[in-house]
């Protein structure tokens, strides 16, 4: 079962990583995070809150994501607009 498990990660993680940008994921992660803060402190949805750059780490980030978490953030991902100029 693992294994299976485990196949179906490593093919959504390469999915994601053909789909979408480089920038196009780190966004979508900073959203995540953001999303993730503003419910631990028991935030409004349209609160803002300021995720930097060093908190943002793809690689952990894909480590530790689940197949759906990784379909989501694909989903994400595919929907933003990035400009490259914008991302730091």
């Amino acid at each position: 079962m693992t294994n299976r498990r485990d196949r179906r990660r490593a093919a959504a993680v390469e999915d994601l990583l053909r789909s979408v940008s480089e920038q196009q994921l780190t966004v979508a992660i900073a959203m995540i995070l953001a999303h993730r803060r503003r419910q631990a402190e028991g935030l409004s949805e349209d609160a803002m809150v300021v995720v930097s750059g060093s908190d943002v780490r793809p690689a952990e980030f894909l480590a530790t994501a689940t197949v759906r978490q990784l379909r989501l953030l694909k989903a994400i991902a595919m929907e933003l607009e990035v400009d490259p100029v914008a991302v730091h």
